[in-house]
């Protein structure tokens, strides 16, 4: 299978998009029917959570791109999450020409649940990919990932404070307290939320070489893993999508 870490550090492209905890079979169902021809592949991903998926992709200085973040893990000053000890030493900040944070002009109410916005990441990309000339640009918005706001059952599970862990809905999956179909479609619902403002994106990409990927999976009670444990190898977890699109 190939390493995503060699994708993303060799092969030859211009803007990447990341979208956050993104399963290879969701986006072969539902991403490949909206976006432009292009080629797919399965990739195997250097971690299963954010920080350690970057931690482990990114080892060396990248000072010739720019990273418009809407996760909060990647920032460009150091962030201290609660629930994991290693959080803390990702800093994007100076490993990169810029760090865009759009996690903190992002972050805002959506059906009254915190969230960062796909909008707001999308128009700080456009503008990036407008004003900054000659850099690589990675693109890495907060969806698929939860919370899902589209799914009234589960908004009382998020807490408003983006440096903290919500397990609640992981916990109550895993007793039983919640529908694993509620779960699964509030993921769904936020896949062709990110969807919509990552082809107005594509708008902006012509004549550049476009990939589309993700940091890691999601999973709902495979192998008996829920959510994206650190140090996980379940396979929804590592094997991501790598879609191509040529300029």
């Amino acid at each position: 299978m190939l390493r995503q870490k060699e994708i993303i550090n060799d092969w030859a492209w211009d803007v990447l998009i990341v979208l956050d905890a993104c399963r290879f079979d969701f986006f072969e169902k539902h991403a490949l029917p909206v976006l432009p021809k292009g080629e797919l592949y399965k990739a195997w991903s250097e971690g299963s959570c954010t920080p350690e998926w970057f931690l482990k992709t990114f080892t060396r200085d990248y000072y010739d791109w720019v990273y418009v973040s809407g996760n909060p893990f990647i920032s460009s000053y150091p962030v201290k999450v609660e629930g994991l000890d290693f959080a803390d030493k990702v800093y994007a900040g100076g490993r990169f020409y810029k760090v865009v944070n759009a996690h903190d002009i992002g972050w805002s109410k959506v059906n009254n649940v915190y969230t960062v916005k796909p909008s707001v990441v999308t128009s700080l990309a456009r503008v990036t990919l407008k004003t900054i000339r000659g850099k690589r640009i990675i693109v890495h918005y907060l969806q698929p990932h939860a919370p899902y706001v589209f799914i009234p059952q589960l908004r009382r599970y998020w807490k408003a404070d983006k440096t903290k862990m919500c397990i609640n809905l992981w916990d109550a999956l895993r007793k039983k307290e919640v529908d694993v179909n509620l779960v699964i479609e509030g993921y769904k619902r936020n896949l062709l939320w990110v969807l919509g403002y990552v082809r107005k994106l594509l708008e902006d990409t012509r004549g550049k070489r476009v990939i589309i990927t993700s940091d890691h999976g999601e999973a709902f009670g495979e192998w008996f893993t829920f959510n994206h444990p650190p140090g996980a190898k379940v396979p929804v977890l590592r094997e991501v999508p790598v879609y191509v699109i040529q300029p």
